[in-house]
């Protein structure tokens, strides 16, 4: 089975953007951040492209990048366009691989507000749609 290597590359600019994004180089931070990004070609199921993968993880000297967040920024941005240059596919440059990601989750945040704005006015409505029945009920029994 050969993954379809657009989805890849989405799938490793999401993981890797928000990594850095959100890395702090902690002793404990470096130690799974290490052993995280050693495991990374195990979780793509096509054979080539794990090695694909392995073979651009081997070429990072991956302890040198985990002391701060920066280096780590310019770690996982290597690895992503380095993939994107192993299948030959468009990549983001470096600034815009951070910028875009901040802003697409402030998006979703702005989603997700929305829908649960949406969602109280639902319950908001049923509640006083019963009270309104149930006061009605209560009037007509009552008299």
């Amino acid at each position: 089975m050969q993954i379809n290597k657009y989805y890849m590359q989405e799938v490793l600019y999401g993981l890797l953007s928000q990594l850095a994004f959100y890395y702090e180089g902690t002793k404990s931070n470096k130690k799974q951040i290490i052993d995280f990004l050693k495991s990374l070609p195990f979780f793509t199921f096509d054979h080539i492209c794990q090695s694909n993968m392995f073979d651009i993880l081997k070429t990072k000297n991956i302890e040198s990048y985990i002391d701060n967040d920066e280096t780590m920024k310019q770690l996982c941005y290597k690895i992503y366009k380095e993939f994107s240059v192993k299948y030959e596919l468009d990549y983001v440059v470096f600034d815009e691989f951070y910028s875009s990601m901040h802003s697409k989750m402030n998006q979703t945040r702005q989603q997700y507000k929305e829908m649960m704005q949406i969602r109280f006015h639902n319950y908001l409505f049923w509640l006083v749609f019963i009270l309104l029945i149930y006061l009605y009920y209560l009037f007509i029994y009552t008299t």
